[in-house]
């Protein structure tokens, strides 16, 4: 009899818990652009080390791909949220830069990665600013 009671308490905590932890359309969105915002910063630190050749090409490349890989992953996510589409296209233009930078390091084209360090910089700036307003508005 015990336990079966403790079973119920413990199911009953459990949804409650769960119901309290799910998080709003905007604080999913929210959460998705600091994720990028932080993968952003990655790549223009690894794309500047490697354009200064202070880290090798393997490295620069595994760190590119791996923030395309979680920039894309962050993407859909704000995608099937709903989030805002100003928010959704950066994030789109965002993994076509990484792409580009990317391939750019492949090809050991330093112009080219610069050019992306300062389209970086830029879409760096946009997505602060969305972070900064979802937190005041909640998107």
């Amino acid at each position: 009899m015990y336990s079966k009671r403790y079973g119920h308490i413990s199911l009953l905590l459990l949804v409650f818990l769960t119901a309290c932890s799910s998080q709003s359309p905007g604080e999913q969105a929210t959460d998705s652009l600091k994720s990028v915002q932080s993968w952003v910063a990655t790549v223009r630190v690894a794309s500047t080390a490697w354009e200064q050749h202070t880290i090798p090409t393997v490295y620069a490349r595994q760190t590119l791909h791996k923030a395309q890989a979680e920039i894309h992953k962050e993407s859909n996510a704000l995608t099937k949220a709903h989030g805002p589409a100003a928010a959704t296209n950066l994030l789109k233009q965002i993994e076509i830069t990484t792409q580009q930078m990317t391939i750019a390091i492949e090809a050991g084209d330093r112009s080219a990665v610069s050019h992306g360090i300062a389209q970086l910089a830029s879409e760096q700036r946009a997505i602060h600013a969305l972070v900064n307003h979802s937190t005041r508005t909640d998107l």
